[in-house]
């Protein structure tokens, strides 16, 4: 084999590979909204009654974070990432053969959403395993882009299907794909060779013995910063229709907002690998506070596209980042247990965001105060993290 290429192999190991395919499968639950109209018409129940399903998932979705690391003894990280994708995939098959908007609440949301808590653990876990910690921020960041890559990958084929073959099919065919590469994972992991430690070594138990205040910080920060970016992407239509938009400008703010967020989850990493913790901590809400900021004062709706796409860039960008600041301060082996629990602040932010932005628009009559608040949330969690040590112990020990 020509040197270049082996050098290009080794650029992107096994591990890495199976952690970015895992996320772009389970990813496709963010797909949901594609769903949303065929559904209505299907079995006749209102928006907010079909809306639930994603509401579940976001539940169901924390748990399995939360719940991920009780399975670590169960079976190697290639038995598990397998389980999660044919967990995920029974689910899709439940959803499918529904005949009511609980089946599908059931199978898509509370089944297919657990798996996805499951395999985001499992991914991480992976992303994390290689590279000495050198660059274990960076191929984070790769795995947890790929989670926001798989949904945008997934919309287009969905909406065709979906507009040939109706619901039940194409929820079937979206069954069968997660378990097809949830065996390719298997099987990248398997070729590996490489044996991902437990959570239980000696390193990971005595990097954990961090202060509780720690912990409580990056809790905090996490809901802060989660709940700018879920409001943000929840309402960025509406928001950008609000300031007068065409139909083009408002189709763009829900693009923006997610090229923001695929681009700051890439560069998260990248910098988690580079910067000091608090540097990148207090460097998200900072870049999302000004543009927030600036739409406050700023009219039209080209500073609102603008705003949206740095608010993307700073949620995803502590969407890879924070992991890898975890696995760092803890240990890898600690990622998948203490990140589990960090990520409940982001199943609190996804049920309470959306809604906080609807009732202060419903009670005011606009979006102008939810963009002041969003930007103190900003400036909140700025205050918040500077309060991180700038110096990790285990960063200093790599």
């Amino acid at each position: 084999m020509p040197k270049t290429r082996r050098r290009a192999l080794r650029l992107l190991p096994r591990e890495v590979a199976a952690a970015c395919l895992l996320m772009s499968a389970i990813g496709t639950l963010y797909a949901w909204s594609v769903f949303v109209p065929e559904l209505e018409q299907e079995f006749g129940d209102p928006r907010a009654t079909v809306s639930l399903v994603f509401s579940v998932a976001t539940v169901c979705f924390t748990l399995g974070m939360l719940m991920a690391p009780f399975f670590d003894g169960v079976a190697g990280i290639a038995l598990r990432s397998l389980a999660a994708c044919l967990i995920g995939a029974a689910g899709l098959a439940l959803a499918g053969i529904g005949h009511s908007i609980w089946i599908v609440a059931a199978g898509f949301g509370a089944v297919f959403g657990f798996a996805n808590g499951i395999g985001y653990s499992q991914a991480l876990r992976l992303a994390q395993s290689v590279g000495g910690g050198a660059r274990s921020g960076t191929f984070t960041g790769l795995a947890v882009a790929s989670y926001a890559a798989g949904s945008a990958l997934a919309a287009p084929p969905l909406s065709a299907s979906l507009a040939a073959w109706h619901s039940r099919p194409t929820l079937l065919l979206l069954a069968a794909y997660l378990a097809a590469v949830g065996l390719l994972v298997y099987a990248l992991i398997a070729r590996s060779g490489r044996a991902v430690a437990p959570r239980s070594s000696a390193a990971g138990r005595q990097l954990s013995r961090q202060p509780p205040s720690e912990f409580v910080v990056l809790w905090a920060y996490f809901l802060l910063n989660s709940l700018i970016g879920v409001l943000t992407i929840a309402h960025a239509a509406p928001l950008a229709a609000a300031r007068g938009g065409s139909p083009g400008v408002i189709a763009a703010a829900a693009v923006l907002v997610s090229l923001g967020n695929g681009v700051g989850r890439l560069a998260g990493g990248w910098l988690s690998d580079r910067a000091p913790a608090r540097a990148v901590l207090c460097g998200a809400p900072a870049l999302n506070g000004v543009a927030l900021a600036t739409a406050a004062v700023m009219p039209g709706s080209g500073a609102i596209l603008a705003s949206l796409l740095l608010v993307g860039a700073g949620y995803g960008c502590v969407a890879s980042a924070l992991p890898a600041i975890v696995a760092k301060t803890y240990g890898a082996a600690e990622t998948s247990r203490i990140f589990g629990r960090i990520f409940t602040a982001w199943g609190v932010a996804g049920l309470t965001g959306p809604l906080l932005g609807g009732a202060i628009f419903d009670a005011l009559g606009g979006y102008e105060t939810v963009i002041v608040a969003a930007a103190a949330i900003a400036l909140a969690a700025m205050l918040l993290s500077a309060g991180y040590p700038p110096a990790r112990r285990s960063e200093s020990a790599a």
